[in-house]
């Protein structure tokens, strides 16, 4: 048997929500996939971490494309015309117009039909495209919530659901532990700016993650207590909107911009804060929650039906349309440090059912059946 997987996503350096979640599934498929199957990773370039390591029965199979885009949809399907897979597998939501005949896609979510204007016009057909081939074409439709599961039936209709498999995400659990260590105050101000307590934003900084909203809640919060808010992640649509609001803040020196945050620093950072924020107006998992409760950090988040199966009982939960409902879970957290450890246990307890050796298995199965 031949199974062949698109590892693209995989391969980038800094690797964003849908891209780690490629890097976990496949590093975590090679102690899954009996030696006696064959693998094939097929990208357009050769990764600089550990991911490039193969067992013994895998390779890498390296294509090249002159142009910057639709290497997918151009290089791979030719490749998969050439050398067909028995199985093919995308866990990144993106499948070639020509597949082979047993096919499965990890699909990770619908926000890009549910809040349009977190995507530019094209990249928003190209996306409605995707998904309808994916439902039209996939054997196998893998996601990661019950949400995501009633969006594709809510989209597509009743007779999608006999091809979806639930499959939870999970976190590194070799980053994110009750070990990571705190960056003292030095390191805070040295590399961050940062100088006092602070709530923290980890994802890209957009419309569909109510950014907005978070600091207008920030400044009715910052009135009574004193603490800075920290957004990292880069710019995406919607950030003019987000710095405007930004330059707007009475409180803008303590709303600080770090950008893409570094693997190795991030898990530090999380850490040291007092809260994770995460406010989004819609989300298919939600994976910086279960990091933040891993490190012993409680989690401050929006209630969405994806957050809620998530989080569970062990986030405190608001409205994300309601900027006073924000507001006033950031003052419960900066006004009572005493009462957040029940939050933390309940954090640490949650993330105990989730972890990629189990998504991997689950998937790897599903491959061989």
């Amino acid at each position: 048997m031949l199974i062949g997987i698109d590892a693209s996503h995989a391969v980038k350096e800094q690797r964003t929500g849908v891209e780690e979640v490629c890097w976990q599934v496949i590093e975590n498929l090679k102690k899954e996939i009996p030696s006696d199957v064959r693998v094939v990773l097929y990208s357009h370039k050769i990764p600089t971490d550990k991911l490039v390591v193969l067992p013994t029965n895998w390779e890498w199979k390296i294509i090249s494309w002159p142009f910057k885009k639709l290497w997918t949809q151009g290089a791979l399907a030719f490749e998969l015309i050439k050398n067909p897979p028995d199985i093919f597998f995308s866990p990144g939501q993106i499948l070639p117009w020509y597949v082979s005949r047993k096919t499965a896609v990890f699909l990770h979510d619908s926000a890009f039909l549910f809040f349009k204007s977190a995507y530019n016009f094209w990249g928003r057909q190209y996306l409605c495209l995707m998904n309808w081939w994916i439902v039209k074409r996939a054997s196998l439709i893998i996601t990661s919530t019950e949400f995501n599961r009633s969006e594709l039936v809510r989209y597509y209709g009743s007779s999608v659901e006999k091809k979806i498999q639930l499959v939870p995400l999970a976190y590194d659990k070799e980053k994110y532990n009750e070990s990571t260590i705190p960056l003292s105050n030095k390191e805070l101000l040295e590399k961050f700016n940062i100088s006092k307590s602070f709530a923290l934003f980890v994802g890209r900084l957009e419309g569909k993650k109510n950014v907005r909203f978070l600091i207008q809640a920030f400044n009715r919060a910052r009135e009574k207590k004193d603490f800075q808010l920290v957004l990292s992640g880069r710019p995406g649509c919607g950030f003019i909107d987000i710095n405007r609001e930004i330059e707007l803040s009475p409180f803008k020196k303590d709303i600080l911009l770090l950008g893409w945050v570094e693997a190795k620093d991030l898990p530090c950072l999380v850490r040291s804060a007092t809260v994770l924020v995460f406010p989004s107006f819609y989300e298919g998992f939600g994976l910086p929650i279960l990091e933040a409760m891993a490190v012993g950090v409680p989690v401050l988040a929006s209630d969405i039906p994806a957050l809620r199966e998530v989080g569970d009982e062990a986030v405190f939960f608001v409205e994300p349309k309601n900027v006073a409902s924000i507001s006033s879970g950031l003052e419960y957290f900066f006004s009572n440090p005493e009462n957040l450890m029940e939050m933390v246990k309940k954090g640490k307890e949650r993330v105990l059912g989730f972890s990629w050796e189990k998504t991997a298995s689950k998937i790897a199965k599903m491959l061989l059946f």
